[in-house]
């Protein structure tokens, strides 16, 4: 396992990352190296300029079992896939169980799930979703008189 003294600094992953001297072999490597040392979002920067696809795939699988909505999502962007509503809930119900609400709430949304979303606001605290609002308040407005 990469221990951070092995991983590119701030100024070298920028230098790997956008440098043109840098191969597709080694962006491959420094994205694994970072897998390895489970920082993701870092081997997602990495395995998105190469045709690793199994790499990002297992990211997304497990940014899944982790309920981790924005890894998930960012991962199924690489792959150039759109996450199913399944896949969202069942990454939901996985943020929620871990006590991630907000993320929970970011797939319940993006799922469709508006019902279980509106749960989580109210738990939350948080102020209903603005058309959620607007359809619970708002009355039918009477028409303009047409001169």
């Amino acid at each position: 396992m990469a221990t951070q003294d092995q991983l590119p600094d701030f100024r070298n992953k920028r230098k790997l990352l956008f440098g043109s001297k840098t191969s597709a072999q080694q962006m491959l490597e420094t994205g694994r190296q970072f897998m390895q040392a489970e920082r993701f979002d870092d081997a997602l920067e990495f395995l998105s300029r190469t045709e690793a696809t199994q790499e990002v795939r297992q990211i997304a699988v497990l940014a899944a079992e982790r309920g981790d909505t924005a890894l998930f999502l960012r991962a199924k962007v690489v792959l150039k896939e759109e996450p199913t509503q399944e896949e969202l809930e069942a990454v939901a119900r996985k943020a929620e169980d871990s006590g991630r609400r907000s993320t929970a709430l970011t797939a319940y949304v993006k799922a469709g799930r508006t019902e279980q979303a509106e749960r989580l606001r109210v738990e939350m605290g948080l102020s209903p979703h603005p058309e959620q609002a607007e359809s619970a308040d708002s009355a039918p407005a009477e028409a303009e008189p047409q001169e």
